[in-house]
């Protein structure tokens, strides 16, 4: 092909991708990668329109075939790097970039926007000193670019640095006043009082947002949601409400959802993950071995996967059991949901071309030793050094069978909260793109009774043996004899420390970074009554499922 097509073809790429047609882009350059094209621009903008489509596997051998074309481009290294830290290459990205920013620290041929970008990749191989250190260099290097405070004050948040993260995001907010997430994060960090909030600031943010034609963006839901938070803190529930009901009406038609195919998906999950379906399947993995995982240390390491819904407690018990010597905190994986993906996948059903109920069929029928090599595989780079890690991802309570029957060793602990408090929880958080039914309080009401059911359903069809109910209310108010009950689940001895978790240094990466700081405190429960006449209606609907609501 010639070289003018080429370049033709790469200008009308580069316009798109100032526009975000990632679909385009590739359409355009597909004959070129077709022809394996020599110039690596034309990889390179290939994987970053992959990469933005979250097709990762694609984004990493364009990237590689951009690098193979030029060594000595930054860029290259660095995108190729991103793709292995999405597909979850920790340890190798690790490595890497080690090797990389020493020799590049000083060098002016390494830029701000270089280090931004590394401490991205850091950030998601869960490496948020390191990252903190190079968006700190970024800063130095241009002081007036307001995502890079930004990006620091989030580092700073993960490893506990409260007070430098809040300046931080004061510095974000100063550069672009119209940072809502920056004025969301600043408000999630502090305790606040009468006599110290930024309420009056947080309100004219909001004009400002809808004076620059950003009415129910982003940046204005964010400030919505910090409004809530600091009229909460010093004890204006109905503010607190208003702004909480604002936030989330505006979220809420963000999503095209259905909390009844939620609910219907649970249903299906019991009947088709019964106590027989399960008992034989344990007999299939007590006669056969797992496909061995290529790395030895995860063949050697027991996972404890904590459950249940979010806010209901598992970023307490996650850095309680994080502070035995024998057990490492490896986050919010979603590796097992990776690993029935990509059985799902070699049994034909493509991601793309599936609904759940497909997927959630498909299942029971699913090679389950396979899936549990496979979840072990790609966990392997993400595990500590310990004979126990933890995988603390709340969504994985909708396959605590699939868990038990692929990993019978595992250890499996469910949380279990107030509903009346674990509601009002979720509903006060602005999550990313997950849990969208937590943005109405008929929806929130609806889908906690079916994870309810499912909840008691795991409860009975795995047995005292196979999983640990853990009531929240009781880890705070009595937390050595919860503690002593998990431990001994998991075959643990008894450890002071995991008393003392509020002084652990590992980063924490939930919704609850800030809370888990903390001692433990008794303040959130029954914090929904502070709500009372706003949560009535859910009330009704909980005491008309014969749930005791007190």
């Amino acid at each position: 092909m010639s070289k003018t097509k080429i370049q033709s073809d790469l200008q009308k790429s580069r316009s798109l991708f100032d526009a975000g047609q990632w679909a385009a882009i590739i359409d355009i350059l597909q004959p070129h990668l077709e022809d394996q094209c020599v110039l690596p621009e034309v990889w390179y903008l290939a994987s970053l329109s992959f990469l933005n489509l979250n097709n990762h596997e694609m984004a990493l051998g364009a990237a590689q075939q951009a690098l193979k074309r030029d060594h000595s481009k930054v860029d290259y290294a660095i995108q190729t790097l991103r793709c292995m830290a999405l597909l979850g290459r920790w340890q190798v990205v690790g490595a890497e970039l080690d090797r990389i920013c020493t020799r590049q620290v000083g060098l002016p041929s390494f830029s701000a926007q270089q280090y931004d970008a590394v401490g991205m990749i850091y950030s998601i191989c869960e490496q948020h000193h390191k990252a903190k250190n190079c968006f700190q260099h970024a800063i130095d290097m241009c002081g007036d670019e307001p995502h890079y405070f930004y990006n620091l004050a989030t580092a700073l948040r993960f490893v506990g640095d409260f007070d430098a993260c809040i300046n931080a995001c004061n510095n974000a907010i100063r550069l672009n006043p119209i940072d809502g997430q920056a004025y969301a994060l600043r408000s999630e960090v502090k305790k606040y009082k009468p006599e110290d909030n930024n309420i009056s600031e947080l309100k004219s943010a909001i004009n400002l947002i809808q004076s620059h034609g950003q009415s129910k963006s982003v940046q204005e839901i964010a400030v919505y949601y910090s409004l809530a938070k600091e009229y909460d803190d010093i004890g204006d529930f109905k503010n607190a409400f208003y702004f909480l009901k604002r936030a989330s009406s505006i979220r809420r038609q963000q999503f095209d959802y259905s909390v009844q195919d939620d609910v219907n998906m649970m249903k299906g999950i019991k009947d088709l993950h019964s106590k027989s379906w399960l008992n034989a399947h344990l007999q299939s993995t007590s006669t056969q071995s797992n496909r061995p995982p290529k790395d030895k240390k995860s063949a050697e390491a027991t996972p404890i996967f904590i459950l249940g819904l979010p806010r209901s407690g598992t970023s307490l018990l996650e850095r309680m059991l994080a502070a035995h010597s024998n057990v490492s905190a490896a986050g919010e994986l979603n590796d097992f949901s990776r690993a029935l993906t990509s059985l799902n996948r070699q049994c034909g059903l493509s991601p793309s071309g599936y609904d759940k109920s497909d997927s959630l069929n498909n299942s029971v029928n699913l090679d389950v030793n396979q899936l549990g090599a496979k979840y072990m595989e790609l966990c392997a780079e993400k595990i500590g050094s310990t004979p126990m890690f933890i995988d603390k991802t709340p969504i994985n309570y909708l396959y605590a069978g699939l868990i038990r029957a692929a990993l019978p060793e595992a250890k499996i602990i469910i949380l279990d909260r107030s509903p009346m408090d674990v509601c009002l929880a979720m509903f006060r958080v602005n999550f990313s793109q997950s849990y969208p039914f937590s943005y109405d309080l008929g929806e929130l009401s609806q889908y906690y009774l079916a994870y309810r059911e499912l909840r008691d359903h795991w409860v009975d069809t795995l047995g005292g043996s196979g999983i640990c109910k853990v009531d929240y209310e009781a880890l705070v108010e009595n937390p050595r004899d919860e503690l002593e009950k998990v431990l001994k689940f998991c075959s643990l001895d008894w450890q002071a420390e995991c008393l003392d978790f509020q002084n652990q240094t590992q980063a924490v990466t939930t919704a609850s970074a800030y809370q888990v700081r903390q001692p433990i405190y008794k303040s959130s429960l029954s914090k929904w009554k502070d709500y009372n006449d706003e949560l009535g209606k859910v009330v009704e609907v909980f005491k008309g499922h014969g749930l005791v609501v007190e």
